[in-house]
């Protein structure tokens, strides 16, 4: 089923390696078993990790999958931070001021030095005008850097 370079690069990886076992139909006698795939033997000096382990580090990456993690986009010299990514059509006011900076928004991974704006309050498709003051509030002191 694998070949010699596939099979050597699970064993490095520690991979287990599995083959599909012959159906309970085709052995005479045989009992069904619950799964059609059984793990292959292998010289891996990987320990083997017992399920209740599994189950522990599964759940932490569970909690973290469930957890919204905010979004950060590049316009310009600013860093936005968004509670969730943009929509495709975006903001009508993110569209006017990547229009003023002749720019687009890029998401990004992180923000290096750069300081995060939040725009969790304006992440909406009308603003107030108190909004858009304590937005650009928070927006023009980056423009001079």
């Amino acid at each position: 089923m694998w070949t010699e370079l596939q099979a050597a690069a699970l064993d490095k990886l520690g991979i287990p390696r599995y083959q599909l076992n012959q159906t309970a139909a085709s052995r005479p006698g045989a009992i069904k078993e619950e799964s059609n795939l059984a793990p292959e033997t292998t010289n891996s000096p990987m320990p083997a990790v017992s399920n209740d382990v599994k189950a522990e580090t599964s759940k932490p990456s569970d909690h973290i999958h469930n957890q919204r993690q905010p979004v950060l986009y590049q316009l310009g010299p600013w860093v936005l931070q968004f509670p969730h990514a943009l929509p495709v059509s975006s903001y009508p006011w993110l569209n006017d001021l990547s229009q003023f900076i002749n720019s687009r928004p890029t998401q990004v991974s992180a923000a290096g030095a750069k300081s995060i704006i939040d725009c969790a309050f304006v992440a909406k498709k009308q603003l107030q005008q108190d909004e858009k003051r304590a937005l650009w509030q928070q927006l023009k002191p980056y423009l001079t850097q």
